[in-house]
């Protein structure tokens, strides 16, 4: 059964209230990513049979909430959430309004938190998240601040059919949706799901001449494992059907991010665990100013690479390298050295650099199968010229791909410093005008397998592969070559 329609599936039968009805479709959500090959686990596992009579509704309203948008309501939101803790299960309801919440928020665990819809429901604040708690119908967040971040150890947590505000801050921890560990605190999390959520464009400028790009406050989603916070996990954390980057209302262009929708982060350090299955299924990443997805892995002491595996698929990726200013580096999809990761079944357009880059280290035994690159749409993307698709590390797949190349575009596929790669089955449109720009280039490369490709360019350039450099022992055959 296809996600949407077991989506609609769940919704017909969850009609006791909405409660039941959100485990439901959380339930759902993560069967079908768990049949997926990922494990993946629902929220609230222990409540999402029949609530007992033991469980109550908490209104906020009734706890001296105002919702006028003016007042602060900090004291009565938190003092529903402590009442409802007392019974395990119980929820908090945030009829429709706006909830100015300028201290921090905190959710303990087994508390459900519900609101009217993303729309009419507001927390103005930040909320920090504990254990086995579902939280839907609200948007989340305000300026200056991150919207959410997890408390240590969250785990089995939900975020269905939310919004989330935020960015702008001075600290850096000022991502819109902030998860894992930083700037000295221990934060590990584990079986988070984000569905039918919406990411706002971070509220914060980077300015790129002054932190050089490493700026990680101007994140949508920021998703670090910090060595300096004593070590941490991060494990099991899910995106579905989430769209990344959407307009915060602020400024003229105010959809993606000015760094990056989301990056996946590991330090380097003796405490280095790395992030563990991470899934981003059938989501849309508006276009960013430096990255639409980037997972990186900085090595452990001993210099092994540890984080893996993920998988992104069915999502439309909308490139990368929108803001103006000098960049050395934008990428749709950046592989910062992990392991096994699988890019499957997507959408992605130009970025201003690589479109999907393996790149700084060894990422190794990445599979990228069956996705529609397309450099041809016109997403305000400067192209610069370089390769669409970098290949580096070991024992990587490339196959039924289909690569459409724009008019600035370099080498559609380049495999640097490289073995054991397997390149099949896939088709590369090009554009080049001249001989002197292959399709294919390998560099430094041994012992891959590049067959049963189709390459086709315009009358005006010879399709071809280049082999240079310390290049040896390949296997180059059955391609076929024309013009279109």
């Amino acid at each position: 059964m296809g996600l949407r329609r077991s989506l609609k599936s769940a919704h017909r039968h969850a009609h006791a209230h909405p409660l039941a009805h959100a485990l439901a479709a959380a339930l759902v959500i993560a069967a079908a990513v768990c049949g997926a090959g990922y494990h993946v686990t629902a929220a609230n596992a222990a409540t999402s049979a029949a609530a007992s009579e033991a469980t109550i509704v908490v209104n906020v309203r009734l706890c001296g909430a105002t919702g006028d948008g003016r007042h602060n309501d900090s004291a009565a939101v938190q003092r529903a959430i402590s009442r409802a803790a007392a019974r395990p299960g119980s929820t908090v309801y945030l009829p429709a309004g706006v909830y100015y919440c300028p201290t921090r928020i905190r959710l303990s665990s087994h508390v459900n938190l519900r609101g009217d819809g993303m729309s009419v429901s507001w927390l103005m604040g930040h909320l920090d998240f504990g254990s086995r708690c579902t939280i839907y119908g609200l948007k989340i967040g305000a300026p200056k601040v991150s919207a959410v971040e997890n408390l240590g150890g969250a785990n089995h947590t939900v975020f269905l059919g939310c919004r989330f505000r935020g960015g702008g801050g001075t600290g850096n921890d000022t991502a819109v949706v902030m998860l894992g560990s930083s700037s000295g605190s221990s934060r590990s999390l584990s079986h988070v799901t984000f569905s039918h959520c919406k990411i706002e464009r971070n509220l914060g400028v980077e300015d790129f001449s002054v932190n050089g790009g490493s700026g990680r406050r101007f994140n949508d989603i920021s998703v670090y494992e910090n060595p300096t916070a004593g070590g941490s996990s991060v494990t099991d954390l899910t995106f579905v059907d989430c769209h990344v980057g959407v307009s915060n209302g602020a400024r003229g262009h105010d959809t993606g991010s000015p760094r990056a929708d989301i990056e996946v982060w590991s330090g380097q350090g003796k405490v280095v665990q790395g992030w563990h299955h991470i899934t981003i299924h059938g989501c849309t990443f508006e276009a960013s100013d430096r990255f639409c997805i980037d997972l990186a892995d900085g090595p452990a002491a001993n210099g092994r690479h540890l984080a893996g595996p993920a998988l992104i698929a069915n999502n439309l990726i909308k490139g990368a390298g929108y803001g103006s200013g000098a960049h050395p580096w934008s990428y749709s999809i950046c592989l910062e050295a992990p392991r096994n990761v699988t890019i499957r079944n997507n959408t992605i357009y130009a970025a201003a650099d690589s479109t999907v880059c393996g790149s700084y280290g060894p990422a190794s035994h990445t599979v990228i199968v069956d996705n529609r690159i397309d450099l041809t749409v016109n997403n305000g993307v400067h192209q610069s010229g370089d390769e669409t698709v970098v290949l580096k590390g070991q024992r990587n797949v490339f196959e039924r791909n289909v690569v459409k190349a724009g008019v600035s575009s370099g080498p559609l596929l380049y495999l640097k410093k490289t073995t054991g790669n397997r390149v099949a089955g896939n088709t590369f449109y090009g554009t080049h005008t001249s001989d002197d720009l292959p399709m294919v280039l390998l560099r430094d490369a041994c012992h891959n397998v590049i067959i049963d490709n189709l390459f086709s360019t315009t009358e005006d350039s010879t399709p071809r592969i280049s082999v240079d450099g310390a290049s040896s022992a390949n296997t180059l055959r059955r391609n076929r070559f024309r013009h279109h």
